[in-house]
């Protein structure tokens, strides 16, 4: 807030209230130029409607009086504004390299966010590598155990096809036996070869229930 004592003690842009324009760069000759345009324009008697205009005029005057008539104050208000930009200067500097700082951390974080996505990858591939290769070793394994199976089975197979063959040819030399027998026994009793496995049969059923 704008008082008087504000500007007497500098805490407040002086040069600002004569004109906008003016900095601690301007010379003595500018100051006193703005100061009567604005002297002009601000005066009481061409601003009646403004309730303000003397108070507002009076802080021209002030700022006036105090840049162009009391030299210290002058200078040690400029060192002031002086140390304040250069603060300001100093600060911003310092942001810019924090920033900068910042950015290339973010950098080196992703770069290291991105080597350890490869590297897990590379390890996802090794693993699955690995785990491709054990089962084609398996699988190899089962295949040349499933051809040895194959080549032992047709081998049994042919075996036990003849085994078969041989079997039936002997069980119908023995069937044809057996009833030649039976036949022979039949004709020895007058029987005929029905009425004799009836009796045979009568026979066996009657050992049975004994």
């Amino acid at each position: 807030m704008i008082n008087l004592k504000s500007i007497e003690r500098g805490d407040v842009d002086v040069y600002s209230i004569i004109d906008d324009k003016l900095s601690i760069d301007s010379s003595i000759k500018d100051i006193k130029k703005a100061y009567r345009r604005q002297a002009l324009l601000y005066h009481p008697d061409k601003n009646q409607d403004n309730p303000n205009a003397n108070i507002e005029f009076h802080y021209l005057q002030k700022a006036y009086e105090l840049l162009t008539n009391n030299i210290p104050w002058k200078q040690k208000y400029d060192d002031k504004i002086r140390n304040n930009l250069l603060k300001e200067q100093l600060f911003k500097e310092k942001h810019i390299k924090t920033q900068t700082l910042l950015k290339k951390l973010k950098k080196k974080e992703q770069a290291a966010k991105l080597i350890k996505i490869q590297q897990e990858k590379l390890s996802n591939y090794q693993s699955i590598q690995l785990e491709t290769n054990q089962f084609l070793t398996k699988f190899d394994k089962i295949l040349y155990h499933q051809r040895i199976s194959s080549s032992n089975h047709q081998e049994n197979s042919q075996e036990n096809s003849q085994e078969d063959e041989n079997s039936q040819e002997e069980a119908t030399t023995s069937t044809n036996s057996t009833i030649e027998e039976k036949k022979i026994v039949a004709d020895l009793f007058m029987l005929s070869l029905d009425e004799f496995n009836k009796l045979e049969a009568s026979i066996l059923l009657s050992n049975a229930n004994e």
